[in-house]
């Protein structure tokens, strides 16, 4: 059977990397079966689905936004190429958002996605990573939806943003 289940999921790269790995399978079963009674129901197998699929397009639009910010190709990212990307390309950076409009009313937002660039910093070597830059983004969409919070600090970007000279970075 795994090699005909195999043969299904061969268009479905995401899909078989979660269903044929055995590590990640009893972690996939478990949040398909969202009422708990031990079966997957057609249902339930389609919300997961879906569910999946809008993770690896999440993931797959900060990997592409990273990337475009990357100028130099590091794999991290100064304070001063966030700066720069988000007032030089933000054109280019919505358009790597179409498919995901959290992420969009996030990155447009730029005064506050650098506000946050010291604390997403964890090892403090004054760039972030990839892993860093998703927390950001991760970290202001969280604040976005919690309750309370949507626009209180509006003011904060009403300011523009300015691209840091090499002496203040």
């Amino acid at each position: 059977h795994a090699d005909e289940l195999e043969s299904l999921l061969s268009g479905f790269p995401v899909l078989q990397s979660v269903l044929l790995n055995p590590r990640t399978v009893a972690e996939a079963f478990k949040r398909a079966d969202a009422d708990g009674d031990g079966s997957i129901v057609f249902e339930e197998f389609c919300t997961f689905l879906v569910a999946l699929r809008k993770e690896r397009v999440f993931e797959q639009c900060i990997h592409r936004i990273f990337v475009l910010v990357d100028n130099d190709g590091s794999e991290s990212v100064t304070r001063r190429e966030l700066q720069r990307a988000l007032v030089m390309r933000m054109e280019d950076v919505r358009s790597l958002c179409l498919d995901v409009p959290d992420v969009w009313a996030v990155l447009s937002k730029p005064a506050r996605l650098v506000a946050y660039f010291e604390t997403a910093d964890d090892d403090k070597s004054g760039d972030i990573d990839a892993t860093e830059f998703l927390t950001i983004v991760q970290a202001l969409l969280a604040q976005k939806d919690a309750p309370g919070t949507e626009e209180e600090n509006d003011d904060d970007d009403a300011s523009p943003l300015r691209i840091l000279t090499e002496e203040e970075e």
